[in-house]
């Protein structure tokens, strides 16, 4: 408790525990501790009686250690003002030992509740309800502590969309509905080079695809429809960058930046860093995922051949 121990932590040590062992090529074995309740002087009594010799490490005198200095001036202290303060004291820890696997079964549901497994990446399903508490819990596995999880929970009721947070391995940024999680070590820097079509990718549990059609009429969200006459390949097919910008529809010709487009239209997390655009002689022609398209590579009624980009979600691993 005094170090801030979890519900796992005060449950204190287990009798029974199995452990794997790397050097015997990942076998499991049973490890069995038959004294661990009972009392050290009933110990002594009986290798006195049993006539049995023993030894005893002589740092366990001492109190230089904290564990020493706890079980040779705390516990008796405490065992003076209330008495049979160690025994409450390891009952309690039994009972918590006995819900474990209980609540063990509960905080895994409450896992997949809140939790969306991609292939390259994690959403949270984060909100002001989710007390800092239930927060820590989803977020512990990846070396986010206490602390952080009530500056979360902070950022959640402000609604602070945008806002990151990182442990040693991972970053957490803030979401509308879904906050994201990464590793930090693998940000992802893609360049595809289109030199003919059809081309496909899949990118951040999506598929998409570039052909060409002889129809310009317009089509579902998921489709995007630009005139070839206008483009120049090869195409490039990039991760955005700091400074990259495109003219898009209903601007006039007039250029915005992308990261502006993306913060307009509320994209954050993996989707905002993974962000990609198409480019065809230096000018930005397409961004996604806004799907944006540049003022000067519309499609159009004149359009007789067009370069069709489908968009498809990939279902995210169950």
């Amino acid at each position: 408790l005094i170090r801030s121990a979890g519900i796992i932590g005060v449950s204190g040590i287990h009798p029974i525990r199995n452990l794997t062992i790397k050097s015997t090529n990942f076998s499991e074995i049973k490890l069995i501790r038959p004294l661990l309740k009972i009392h050290k002087v009933e110990i002594l009594d009986y290798l006195t009686q049993s006539n049995i010799p023993f030894r005893e490490d002589s740092s366990n005198l001492k109190s230089d250690y904290t564990r020493n200095k706890i079980r040779h001036e705390i516990l008796p202290k405490l065992n003076e003002i209330q008495p049979k303060s160690t025994d409450h004291i390891a009952a309690f820890a039994d009972h918590i030992q006995s819900i474990l696997p209980y609540y063990n079964l509960w905080v895994e549901h409450f896992k997949k509740e809140h939790i969306i497994q991609h292939s390259s990446f994690l959403q949270f399903r984060l909100d002001h309800s989710i007390n800092p508490s239930l927060i820590y819990l989803l977020l512990q596995n990846y070396g986010f502590n206490v602390e952080q999880s009530k500056q979360i929970h902070r950022s959640l009721v402000n609604k602070h969309v945008g806002s990151e947070f990182y442990s040693s391995s991972y970053k957490l940024v803030i979401g509308h509905e879904l906050s994201d999680l990464t590793r930090i070590e693998n940000k992802e820097i893609i360049e595809y080079s289109i030199d003919a079509l059809p081309f496909q990718i899949s990118h951040v549990e999506h598929r998409i695809t570039f052909s060409t059609t002889n129809s310009n009429t317009l089509k579902p969200d998921d489709y995007v429809l630009l005139d070839t006459a206008n483009l120049l390949f090869p195409l490039t097919l990039r991760t955005w960058q700091p400074g990259d910008k495109m003219s898009p529809l209903g601007m006039k010709g007039k250029q915005k930046k992308i990261q502006d487009i993306l913060t307009d239209r509320k994209i954050v997390g993996v989707l905002k860093s993974q962000a990609l655009v198409l480019i065809s002689n230096g000018e930005i022609v397409w961004l996604w995922p806004c799907c944006t398209v540049s003022e000067n590579f519309k499609a159009s009624a004149n359009t007789r051949l067009a370069l069709e980009i489908k968009i498809e979600t990939i279902l995210p691993i169950e």
